[in-house]
């Protein structure tokens, strides 16, 4: 078995459920406390996605997201994880709880961690032939809603007209339909029923205007198509009247609602089985919900196959929340000032949003290997100042100028500027040594009292306001008393002098504490029937209903 959380209970040790067990009972106890699916009255109008890796989630994991997202009450579907919020230079709200995602490992060349032999297998042999020969082993991750991330723009609005998408998808698949308000059904006559029979092949429903509401109608029409794809000239599943035939069908039904950006409830079909029965599908197999979501994923696959190009209409507008690569509009945390436009005379005219030409200057080349000469000579390597060229370039050509029509030349402006940017560098090394001693010094003193999980959270999030009231501190030119008083503050608490801490387990917990990550970890009890799927897990059985997330597509790479 792999690295689990682990929470004292009295004098015991106890593990708690893994995440699909987890899920697996939260959808159960829903169905027996409801009778219905936890999206039957309200569901998320676009499936779950990440804007920072630009992947859309699949499977078992669309199931965990939208389940916490409707506990949440949140309309954002953006999931991220903690370091990857403050990669992009925002924050999680604290108080914030995590979810939890599944990634998988095939031991396949390429593929995430390969174990060990991976290295044998034939050359010429493909990605879906290694996969077939061996096993997943599973891992996990934790990520936060949208609206737990302080400082994420607001979800850009859906691109296309969904009931528009919908129709063109309904016709596209060439099904027959009958729209009725009076049908024949079992011999008998009646109203308003919603009904597919695999006999004849057809969808019956009622017309739109017999709907609350033109979401519901479509809801409905998508929901008998994720039926219709189970004839044995098209997906050739199981008999419709099964509970896991049901069961695909409802997952298959809301992943294509919210694809397609709907925000209505499909009607039941008159054959539809009372939710109850599905149960029989979790009992003693925590697999079953995760097989059924991945054979709705091949559901949903099949209905786009009919009209590929309205998939892509859709990815076009996911992509459209996907962050810029290498995250936000962060500023670089190595301390050094960003307004160095403080160089130009008083009354120079400033230029406004200068556009970053500054590389195609012909005094930048000089300048360039000025800077790295003084960073040499202060023992600093090139890799450190390259982040600085990049933040000067849009300004180089105002300060230059600035500076030449004050008399001082060319060498004299390359020093002073080098002066300022070693002489701010080199403070902020000094600075982060003692962050990292800080560091190191919690972890001593947490081990084997606090999980070291929610230690390293803790501790990166630290770790990030730290590194911003560096920022603040030069910004704002802090003198070096107000600069230290602000870090300690981070560190230690307001008005904690550095020297009266103490850091053992007690300090360790309280740091904890204080941090919206960990807390997603720390705040859950002995009363909590739910895992804390991190590290590494056993490996998992065939046919465990395992799906890969997929990449949004980007138009134009």
């Amino acid at each position: 078995m792999g690295k689990r959380l682990w929470m004292r209970k009295g004098n015991e040790m106890a593990a708690k459920e893994d995440f699909r067990q987890r899920l697996t009972n939260g959808f159960a106890r829903h169905l027996e406390e409801h009778a219905d699916l936890p999206w039957a009255r309200a569901g998320a109008a676009v499936r779950p996605f990440n804007p920072a890796s630009g992947v859309k989630f699949k499977g078992g994991n669309v199931m965990s997201l939208m389940l916490a997202q409707l506990e949440r009450g949140s309309a954002d579907p953006r999931w991220m994880t903690l370091k990857q919020a403050n990669k992009a230079g925002y924050s999680v709200r604290k108080g914030a709880k995590a979810a939890y995602v599944e990634y998988w490992d095939w031991g396949v060349p390429g593929l995430h961690l390969s174990p060990a032999g991976a290295q044998d297998a034939e050359d010429d042999e493909t990605e879906a032939q290694a996969r077939a020969r061996t096993k997943p082993r599973v891992f996990y991750a934790a990520v936060f809603n949208g609206e737990d991330i302080v400082g994420l723009p607001d979800v850009a609005p859906v691109a296309f007209r969904p009931h528009e998408l919908a129709e063109k998808l309904i016709a596209a698949t060439g099904a027959e339909i009958e729209y009725a308000t009076v049908s024949r059904l079992a011999g008998k006559t009646v109203k308003n029923a919603v009904h597919y029979s695999r006999r004849t092949d057809r969808i019956v429903i009622p017309p739109k205007d017999s709907f609350k509401s033109a979401d519901d109608f479509y809801a409905t029409v998508l929901r008998e198509l994720a039926l219709w794809t189970g004839h044995p000239s098209r997906l050739n599943r199981p008999a419709e009247k099964s509970a896991g035939e049901g069961l695909r069908t409802e997952i298959a039904a809301r992943l294509l609602i919210s694809t397609l950006g709907l925000k209505g409830t499909a009607i039941a079909d008159a054959d539809h089985q009372f939710p109850a029965v599905w149960l029989d599908e979790f009992k003693g197999d925590k697999h079953a919900l995760f097989r059924a979501a991945r054979d709705a994923e091949q559901i949903v696959e099949h209905l786009f196959g009919y009209a590929p190009e309205l998939l892509d209409t859709v990815e076009a507008s996911l992509a459209a929340n996907v962050l810029p690569e290498g995250g936000g509009k962060r500023r670089i945390d190595i301390g050094v000032s960003d307004d160095l436009p403080n160089f130009v005379p008083p009354g120079a005219k400033p230029v406004e949003k200068a556009p970053p030409t500054g590389r195609a200057d012909p005094r930048w080349p000089g300048f360039e290997q000025a800077i790295y000469e003084t960073a040499r000579k202060a023992g600093f390597e090139a890799k450190a100042v390259d982040p600085v060229f990049d933040m000067i370039e849009g300004n180089f050509t105002q300060i230059m100028d600035g500076m030449k029509s004050r008399g001082t030349d060319e060498d004299t402006v390359y020093k002073m500027i080098g002066a300022k940017i070693i002489d701010e560098m080199t403070q902020a090394d000094v600075y982060r040594k003692r962050l990292d001693e800080f560091a190191d010094k919690v972890r001593a003193g947490a081990a084997g009292v606090v999980e070291p999980e929610s230690v390293e959270l803790a501790l990166q999030e630290t770790g990030v306001r730290y590194q911003q009231t560096l920022v603040d501190g030069v910004n704002n030119r802090w003198d070096n008393a107000q600069l230290v008083q602000a870090l300690d503050a981070v560190l230690y608490g307001p008005g904690v002098a550095a020297d009266a801490v103490v850091f053992d387990g007690a300090f360790a917990r309280k740091l904890v504490e204080g941090s919206a990550a960990a807390q997603s970890l720390a705040d859950l009890d002995d009363d909590d029937d739910v895992l804390m799927p991190l590290g590494m897990s056993a490996v998992l059985p065939e046919d465990a209903g395992v799906i890969d997330d997929e990449r949004i597509a980007r138009p134009g790479l």
